[in-house]
């Protein structure tokens, strides 16, 4: 199934910035192409201010949850995880619904 993910923090402040940790960075990063390379995440954004939006494709949000979790990150950040359904076949199932299968 694909998800969209949409995680945000509050801004970091100049004392958070002075004090990143380069090792998390790097392991955020690599955790990040893993998941790409594997599968797991078709693409991979950061919104800009302080967001990442993620489209991923696994069983399920709660398995998508846990990897959003493995790398180290913000500790504030809050994660927004919806389905994406295909556009056709929601439309297609709406029609069916109504008894209009066929009329487009």
């Amino acid at each position: 199934m694909r998800f969209v993910a949409i995680g945000t923090h509050p801004p970091v402040t100049t004392e958070e910035q002075a004090d990143a940790d380069l090792t998390e960075i790097a392991a955020n990063r690599e955790h990040c192409r893993a998941q790409v390379a594997n599968g797991n995440y078709e693409a991979v954004y950061v919104m800009e201010g302080v967001g990442r939006f993620i489209i991923a494709n696994v069983e399920s949000d709660t398995e998508l949850l846990k990897i959003l979790s493995e790398p180290p990150d913000h500790p504030e950040r809050q994660w927004a995880i919806t389905r994406l359904l295909d556009y056709e076949s929601v439309i297609d199932d709406y029609l069916r619904s109504v008894g209009l299968e066929g009329a487009t």
